[in-house]
């Protein structure tokens, strides 16, 4: 069964976090809103999603998503976004590691906000300003 967006409080969801990543997550939600002009909504059981995209592939499968999104994680914090397109501003963000797709951050207290807030809001406009057709490599 595919991800999709939930009912779920977020505000809830976070209310259920360890006590010293609620306060990320909050910072998270608030940074995220302030960024996208969207807000928050649970995306599957897990992950803090702000607005959508649609995407489709060559392969013709298509779908909705976040179109940005973060998850609260026991060893720290996942941020989706196409790593490829930001290695200028992964360079400056502090201690992180990259994957295919998102960006693995131990603590928010370790990085640059502002540098966080740029990323997010660059590929949250572009990926809302049309229908997605590329697909993170593999």
């Amino acid at each position: 069964m595919p991800t999709t967006w939930t009912d779920v409080d977020p505000f809830a969801y976070v209310a259920t976090l360890p006590v010293k990543r609620q306060a990320e997550a909050l910072r998270l939600i608030e940074l995220f809103e302030q960024v996208t002009g969207q807000q928050a909504r649970m995306y599957g059981k897990s992950i803090i999603g702000f607005g959508e995209y649609q995407y489709q592939y060559d392969s013709g499968h298509s779908g909705w998503a976040p179109a940005a999104s973060f998850a609260i994680r026991s060893t720290g914090i996942v941020v989706y976004l196409p790593v490829a397109d930001y290695q200028a501003e992964l360079a400056k963000l502090g201690p992180h590691k990259e994957r295919v797709a998102c960006v693995d951050i131990a603590r928010l207290s370790d990085i640059d906000e502002a540098v966080l807030g740029e990323m997010v809001a660059d590929c949250y406009h572009r990926l809302t300003a049309e229908t997605w057709h590329h697909r993170a490599p593999r």
